[in-house]
Formats: C-alpha cells, sequence, structure tokens
C-alpha cells in the first residue's frame, strides 16, 4: 500500500475537527505519528490539527510551542529555493497560525488572537490577513 502523505493526514486530521468535540489528544498522536513517519509538516495539515483543539486555546498553544509551530516553520522554502517557491514564503506558517486563530475563536478569546497576529509580524514577518480575520470569526460563531 502507498505510504501515507501530508494530505492523508490533513484529511484525517479534518474529520477530526469536524466533530466538534475536543480531541486534543488525538491530534498530538496524530501529530507525532506524521513525524514520526517523515511526513512533511504542510500548513494544511497542521490547520486542521490545530483545530482538533476545539476551544481548548492553551493545549493549542502549548502544542504550538511543543513542536507544531517549529514544524510549520520548518517547511517553510529557504533563500535558495526556486522562485515560486519564495514567493509564496510564508504560507506554510501563514495556514498553520491560521488553525490557532480558529482556536482562538472557538475559545472567544480576541486578546489572544491579538497577541498572535503581533507574534505572527514579530517572530515570523508573516502579515495575518483577511483570512487569518475570518478563520477568528469562523470558530467564534462556532463557539455561538
Amino acid at each position: 500500500p502507498p505510504k501515507p502523505n501530508s494530505q492523508t493526514y490533513c484529511l484525517v486530521a479534518t474529520t477530526i475537527a469536524n466533530s466538534l468535540k475536543q480531541n486534543s489528544e488525538l491530534a498530538l498522536q496524530l501529530f507525532q505519528e506524521a513525524m514520526d513517519q517523515g511526513v512533511t509538516a504542510d500548513g494544511r495539515f497542521l490547520n486542521a490539527l490545530l483545530r482538533c483543539f476545539g476551544d481548548d486555546i492553551n493545549g493549542a498553544l502549548a502544542a504550538w510551542k511543543g513542536g507544531i509551530g517549529a514544524a510549520a516553520a520548518k517547511f517553510e522554502p529557504k533563500p535558495n529555493d526556486n522562485k515560486q517557491q519564495i514567493i509564496n514564503r510564508g504560507a506554510n506558517l501563514l495556514a498553520a497560525y491560521n488553525g490557532l486563530m480558529h482556536v482562538c475563536g472557538r475559545a472567544i478569546r480576541p486578546d489572544v488572537a491579538l497577541r498572535l497576529a503581533y507574534a505572527m509580524q514579530k517572530t515570523a514577518g508573516i502579515e495575518p490577513t483577511e483570512t487569518t480575520l475570518n478563520c477568528y470569526f469562523a470558530g467564534k460563531r462556532l463557539a455561538l
């Protein structure tokens, strides 16, 4: 059988996240399994993984600091990569940060979302986008 890839893990994480139950432990197990299998930490996969935390923003932030954030940054293109990859620089991290914004919305924590927006710019050099804001609002709609 073919080896699972980032898209395979993304589909599993999305299914878990759409259950609308907090599944942070399962998400962490899935992340660890993917890393053990050498799967690339694609931003879409990490976004879906972070959404599994439901409204547990503290757990999601701990997971980010515990390895998810580093995995997202590791997948970013380097200056010696091809031109198209350089144009997309930051897209992987942005997708992962958008997952954190969704969790902020679920937790109804605009204060944490604002701190994340500042951290995106200060530590990663990434501008929050309209999509970033919409991820927060989408999470908030689920909470209400």
